[in-house]
């Protein structure tokens, strides 16, 4: 038989960070109630981000909030740009005959590349 931890059993610990931190989940939860209709609401008017839920990994939270962040999509010149500013492009030093990649750009969206690395 399997033992679950209920937050009621972690608080019999009687540890503050414990208790914290259960709280601060009380808190979120108590938020969340009306941020998930307001969220499902945004999702379904807007077709794009209907669309991007087809994607593997992609929820509602992530499909609004792609949408929000690029849409207008056609403001980007090209296809690199928003990938670019979504922070998902590796540097790239040049000089002569040698290239080399580095890390992913630093600027960038980061809460657009957090949110896509979390989804991947």
């Amino acid at each position: 038989m399997e033992s679950k931890l209920t937050p009621e059993a972690l608080r019999e610990l009687y540890l503050p960070e414990v208790d914290r931190d259960l709280n601060v989940f009380h808190d979120l939860d108590t938020i969340s109630v009306d941020f998930d209709p307001a969220v499902h609401g945004a999702f379904l008017a807007s077709k794009e981000a209907r669309k991007l839920e087809s994607i593997p990994s992609i929820g509602e939270v992530t499909a609004v909030t792609l949408v929000a962040e690029l849409c207008l999509i056609d403001r980007f010149p090209n296809i690199e740009k928003p990938s670019s500013y979504s922070g998902l492009v590796p540097t790239n030093h040049q000089s002569g005959e040698s290239s080399d990649q580095g890390h992913l750009k630093r600027m960038s969206n980061s809460m657009l590349k957090c949110l896509l690395i979390e989804a991947s």
